[in-house]
């Protein structure tokens, strides 16, 4: 039978003794298959008897061979290439299947006279080398495949059972088929791919003796690390949903089969160890990390710390170099999702040295990847991100890396450029363009794979960033509705990376002035039980939620003429973030206190945040405003005026006048300005202010509702006050 994805849930009658013992195999394991293949079509029955599959890997162990049929005329020299290929020690094979078949084709007799009847043995080998359903279930001497389908090897890593139980997991309720599909999906079109390298790489040797038996055997070890990993996600997933585990990132973390058929990335592989002991025990080690990442990229690295740590002093006492890198790599990675970046980086840079000594560029790459993030996003220290930028980007290139693995270290470039206010647009859309899509339409969305699917997501949202930051406020909704959009296919609603990329949304429709938009979207993804959030520290959930709405609670209160001192600015005032608070919570803090009239509480907190000012350029408009204000409210004219200067001089310097900061900011020089008496001043600054609105959302930004108001009274005119009062109408 078949599962849905072609994977047979087969008989392992074929498997060779140490796949038994270890799950290891290479290419003398596939002779082995072969031999058993060939004996069955020669004598009409298996060379190894056993009804269950105790009785047969007991067989297959000792190499206890059945005796052929009395009645058969197979020539002694043929039974005994066989015996030699089904060898219990690998190493007493034939050293390869092209000795094996030489020696086949061999026929020591005088006259080289006719072995079987209806032709010789060429005709009888293509007549026989072939394996498949038929001659599993009826036992007949049918075309056999030198390469069989290596179906059987995926049974119990990805078949029929696991596809049922991952979809039971994830398909809850109705509101999670699609995504308990999508995973099933995903899975699927692995592991088909698996499959298909698996028979390519056998019959590049075997049949078009295209590339060498040693090639082949470092072939099938890189596909073993991936069947590894599709085992070790297939059984996370099967477990259903957990507070921190996302399966698209589970998913997008399975290792690229498309590197098993680069011959370059081949070749750079160390081999693996000629003890035939030490490399199970380097198999063994692998397939136990292969889980421990499985369960970081789930969300759990703080589970799996302890048990990465152990199992590097394991691999250190191997004393196989390659393996030390592998398990240093992931070691690094759960120490990236502990919360400390210094180690983390610390960590990977020993990751990367390690994999580079070792050949091990994709992992290399990989770290390298990651650093670009930690250093550049974490850390702030963009130069360091932009110099392992370009050393990741020399590695792929040289390396010929997948095209997901490159699109996501320039998203990860992007991204840090983005934070520091440096051209970043280029970059994030040749990232896109590695994905295939389309870079003015962004067609081919619905093609992705989890990676694949899992870098856009990224992409798209930090065009969103970079283009609230520059004030291409209509494609920064664009591109949030197309993040938030493509996670909504793959994750449910309580998904805390939903919710914010959601709010982000939220965001760029108060910019472009969709406030009706924007409240709606928050309201929609307001769980019922907010501590029951899917996220790591679901007490932070609460309070990320009422400062979401905070942000844009304000100026809709101001909007509508009320008390900005709202429930959730109280609640946010008297309340503290709950660890780790950044900048950006803190902001948030600061503007609660304000607007309910805690000017010191809020000056103080404002002050922790002040040497952060040039490290995350989207923030520098956003708190130099709220100092304005804060100062403004406090009396101190002369520094709210220089804050409001400091965000258009900024704005100018970078030719992004025409943004909501810098309408923000001229409405703050005009307050400044009323004050001291200058209403000349202030209606310039407020038409400016009001021409930003206008260009922005021309049938009128509910933002200009306070504008218009402050020109009536400045000027008397009763029409803008008709206006204001209108634009009010649309928010209630």
């Amino acid at each position: 039978m078949l599962t849905r994805t072609g994977v047979m849930l087969g008989t392992p009658a074929y498997m060779a003794p140490e796949q038994f013992a270890s799950g290891t195999f290479d290419a003398r394991s596939d002779q082995f298959s072969f031999c058993v293949a060939l004996w069955e079509a020669l004598y009409d029955q298996r060379p190894f008897a056993g009804r269950t599959m105790v009785e047969l890997s007991a067989a297959v162990a000792a190499g206890k061979l059945r005796e052929p049929p009395a009645d058969t005329r197979i020539p002694g020299f043929l039974q005994a290439a066989l015996r030699r290929g089904l060898s219990v020690d690998p190493d007493a094979r034939w050293p390869d299947l092209t000795a094996l078949l030489t020696e086949l084709e061999r026929d020591p007799s005088m006259g080289r006279r006719r072995l079987l009847v209806g032709g010789g043995l060429a005709a009888a080998l293509l007549g026989a080398l072939a394996v498949g359903p038929a001659l599993a279930e009826h036992h007949q001497a049918e075309d056999i495949e030198i390469c069989p389908a290596a179906d059987a090897r995926l049974e119990g890593v990805w078949d029929l059972s696991l596809h049922h139980q991952v979809h039971q997991a994830f398909a809850g309720d109705s509101s999670q088929v699609q995504q308990a599909v999508q995973i099933n999906h995903f899975l699927d079109d692995y592991a088909a791919d698996w499959l298909a390298m698996h028979k390519d790489a056998c019959e590049d040797t075997n049949v078009r003796r295209e590339l060498s038996p040693a090639i082949l055997d470092k072939r099938m070890q890189c596909l073993e690390e991936r069947r590894m990993a599709l085992g070790a996600v297939s059984h996370q997933l099967a477990g259903g949903p957990q507070p921190q585990l996302e399966p698209l990132v589970v998913i997008a973390g399975l290792p690229s089969i498309e590197r098993c058929g680069d011959l370059d990335y081949l070749e750079a592989q160390a081999p693996m160890p000629d003890d035939r002991a030490l490399a199970a025990s380097v198999n063994e080690v692998r397939a136990r990390l292969a889980e421990l990442r499985a369960q970081v990229d789930a969300g759990s690295p703080h589970q799996s710390l302890p048990a990465l740590e152990a199992l590097a002093e394991e691999a250190v006492a191997l004393g196989y170099a390659p393996l030390d890198a592998q398990v240093l790599t992931e070691l690094a990675f759960a120490q990236a999702g502990m919360g400390d970046p210094r180690e983390s980086q610390r960590r990977l840079e020993e990751a990367v040295v390690a994999s580079i000594r070792t050949g091990q560029d994709e992992l290399a790459g990989r770290a390298g990847t990651e650093l670009i993030y930690v250093s550049g996003w974490l850390l702030k220290d963009t130069d360091t991100a932009l110099r392992w930028a370009d050393m990741v980007g020399a590695w792929h290139e040289r390396t010929h890396a997948p095209p997901v693995a490159r699109a996501m270290a320039l998203g990860a470039e992007a991204l840090v450029r983005a934070g520091a206010g440096l051209p970043h647009e280029t970059l994030a859309l040749e990232s896109l363009a590695l994905l295939g899509l389309d870079d003015k339409t962004f067609d081919g969305l619905d093609e992705l794979e989890a990676a694949e699917a899992k870098t856009a997501m990224w992409v798209f949202n930090i065009f969103t960033l970079g283009d609230i930051y520059t004030g291409n406020h209509a494609r920064a909704h664009a591109m949030a509705v197309r993040a938030q959009e493509l996670r909504g296919r793959f994750f449910p609603a309580d998904d805390v990376d939903l919710m914010t990329l959601t709010y982000n949304r939220s965001r760029t429709a108060m910019a472009i002035g969709e406030w009706d938009e924007a409240t709606r979207l928050l309201a929609e993804y307001q769980p019922e039980d907010p501590a029951a959030v899917r996220i790591p520290a679901p007490a932070q959930y609460p309070w990320l939620f009422t400062a979401w709405k905070l942000t844009l609670g304000i100026p809709m209160a101001q909007a509508l003429g009320e008390d900005p001192c709202t429930r959730e600015a109280r609640d946010l005032a008297d309340s503290p973030a709950p660890p780790p608070e950044d900048s950006r919570a803190r902001l948030v803090r600061a503007r609660a206190h304000r607007v309910c009239g805690d000017l010191d509480e809020a000056d103080a907190i404002l002050s922790t945040i002040g040497t952060e000012i040039e490290a995350y350029a989207p923030m520098n408009g956003a708190i130099w405003l709220e100092r304005a204000a804060l100062h403004f409210a406090q009396g101190r004219l002369d520094e709210a005026r220089a804050d409001n200067l400091a965000v258009i001089d900024w704005a100018q310097r970078n030719g992004r006048r025409q943004q909501m900061d810098v309408a923000e900011a001229l409405q703050g020089l005009a307050a400044v300005d009323h004050a001291r008496g200058r209403d000349d001043l202030a209606r310039a600054e407020l038409h400016e202010a009001l021409a930003i609105h206008e260009a922005i959302r021309p049938q009128g930004h509910p933002a200009s509702i306070v504008v218009l108001e402050a020109l009536a009274e400045l000027e008397g005119d009763e029409a803008l006050r008709r206006r204001a009062e209108e634009l009010r109408q649309t928010l209630r």
